[in-house]
């Protein structure tokens, strides 16, 4: 009577004299054949009139309390909504205690009523809490009990059960066991979802390069290897599939699977040209051509490197030096002269490397035959070491001088063609001015103070002398002159040969002096030689020292 008056009325004491005579009924007969559903009738005005809390104790002790009845399930799912009414009140301890209290109640439904049809709601919703809470290894336990449940539970139920597994695998780093669930969420979702789609195939793809990741940590490279290449098989449009299929190149080159890594290198490039990682990937292409012996493909890995901006700039100049070399030693002559041109005009500094830069390419003008290209490498050296301020050094200087006297050497030669004919005055102007032209070049080689040019340009200087001294003496006579006036004429040319004759005289003499220092090359012996040939009388005693200074060396 109470009970529907408060049903009728909405009045609160009703609704607390309906709930006083059931708990009264229940004190009476608690034996009682109808205990059960009174129980639940109190359970019900409890509920009704907003007394969450007792209410869903009714319902606990109706449900769990009894042997099975008609209200037993009913009860059972009742006392969750009263749970969760209850809830809406509660803060801090208070409510994280009250729902722990609510999930364990869900569970016992569960277990208790599996045939109710709302059990596998309430297990779905039981999981996504746990699952929430960070409690993984419970969730994925009552996400499979919702995912094996029999008969099969929906759709939605299934696919929310595989989503609280699949996380919570990953979560524990359960990654291969993470990688199955996402596949049996994925087969769950509605064509027309794109946006879970594309979810459920990032997180496949990341199960799948954290397994790698794992692998690789392990020291396990050939299953990472596995792991990060499959990933593109399984997801192709993965974010992070570049990532992947580089980290698979890296473990490769760590196994020293020189041929495999360049391979998966080379197909990166092709499919991501404009990937983070290019510069790394020119860096690496450039180690595994190397240990494989493909040192032309190396060389231009090692010109990638040398314009990377993200390369430090000494790093991009030891590029460009190591290509350079692996051209030279493939033979590939114009690869390697167009790299040391390159390296000449980015980097002229610092002068010690630019220098070597054009000493090689004066190196490959004259295996290649060209003089036009030899004599232009040889100037440029002399002029390198002439600008280089304060950066000159022994070895800038020793290559302007080898230089110079091999520049020398074409000016000598158009002296050395000109004969003193008549009308002599206009031969011998042409000469002694080509001559100028010799002792300038040859003087400026000698300036270097390298020793070996010295003696070289010295003895040339003496060899000029001599030469137009000797020509002047040989020259062309006169056709008009008779014996009187051709004596005259052979004794004032005499006159004009000597100082020129004694002048190399002098010159030998100065080389053959450094000797007693220490030097006697080729042009020190020649020097001697020439003076035994010019005043043998005078040098007799000289080219028995000499004989001594040959025996020594």
């Amino acid at each position: 009577y109470y009970h529907a008056e408060a049903q009728r009325d909405g009045k609160q004491s009703d609704y607390g004299q309906a709930a006083n005579w059931y708990r009264k009924y229940l004190a009476y007969f608690p034996g009682d054949e109808d205990s059960a559903n009174t129980n639940f009738l109190l359970a019900e005005i409890l509920f009704e009139s907003d007394n969450f809390a007792d209410a869903k104790l009714e319902y606990e002790r109706t449900a769990y309390s009894y042997p099975l009845h008609e209200k037993s399930a009913e009860a059972g799912y009742a006392a969750l909504l009263a749970y969760r009414e209850h809830e809406k009140v509660l803060g801090g301890d208070a409510k994280t205690a009250w729902h722990q209290a609510y999930l364990d109640s869900g569970l016992r439904f569960a277990d208790t009523y599996p045939e109710h049809p709302e059990s596998g709601a309430v297990l779905t919703t039981v999981a996504e809490d746990l699952f929430r809470q960070n409690q993984f290894d419970l969730a994925i336990a009552v996400g499979q009990a919702v995912v094996s449940k029999q008969p099969v539970v929906d759709d939605s139920l299934l696919r929310t059960a595989w989503t609280v597994i699949a996380h919570s695998q990953f979560d524990t780093a359960n990654f291969a066991d993470a990688e199955q669930a996402y596949y049996r969420l994925r087969g769950l979702i509605p064509e027309d979802d794109s946006a879970a789609t594309r979810e459920t195939k990032d997180r496949i793809a990341s199960s799948i390069y954290k397994q790698g990741e794992l692998a690789r940590d392990a020291g396990n490279l050939e299953v990472a290897v596995g792991h990060f290449t499959r990933l593109g098989e399984a997801v192709p449009d993965s974010d992070i599939r570049a990532t992947a299929e580089y980290d698979a190149a890296a473990a490769l080159i760590n196994l020293q699977a020189w041929g495999r890594a360049s391979g998966v290198l080379e197909k990166f490039r092709n499919d991501y040209p404009d990937s983070e990682f290019a510069d790394e990937v020119a860096q690496k292409l450039a180690v595994t051509y190397l240990e494989s012996g493909r040192g032309l493909d190396a060389a231009r890995e090692f010109e990638r490197i040398s314009v990377a901006e993200s390369s430090d700039p000494a790093i991009r100049r030891e590029a460009l030096w190591k290509a350079t070399e692996l051209y030279e030693k493939a033979g590939s002559m114009d690869d390697e002269r167009r790299v040391l041109e390159d390296i000449i005009a980015r980097y002229p500094d610092p002068l010690a490397e630019s220098i070597e830069a054009r000493y090689r390419l004066l190196q490959i003008a004259e295996v290649s035959g060209d003089e036009q290209e030899r004599v232009r490498r040889l100037q440029d050296l002399v002029d390198a070491d002439r600008n280089a301020g304060g950066q000159r050094s022994d070895r800038t200087r020793y290559l302007a001088a080898t230089s110079a006297i091999e520049l020398a050497e074409p000016v000598r030669e158009r002296f050395a063609v000109v004969k003193l004919t008549q009308p002599l005055a206009e031969s011998v102007s042409l000469k002694r001015s080509l001559m100028e032209d010799v002792i300038r070049v040859y003087t400026e080689a000698a300036d270097y103070g390298v020793a070996e040019v010295t003696t070289e340009a010295t003895y040339q200087l003496g060899r000029v002398y001599e030469v137009f001294s000797s020509d002047l003496m040989s020259s062309e006579r006169p056709a008009d002159l008779d014996e009187l006036a051709l004596d005259e004429y052979e004794l004032l040319l005499e006159e004009q040969v000597f100082p020129i004759e004694e002048k190399a005289i002098d010159l030998y003499k100065a080389n053959t002096v450094r000797a007693a220092d220490g030097v006697y090359d080729e042009w020190v012996q020649k020097s001697f030689e020439r003076l035994a040939g010019l005043v043998p009388a005078r040098f007799a005693k000289m080219e028995r020292s000499e004989d001594v200074v040959t025996s020594l060396y």
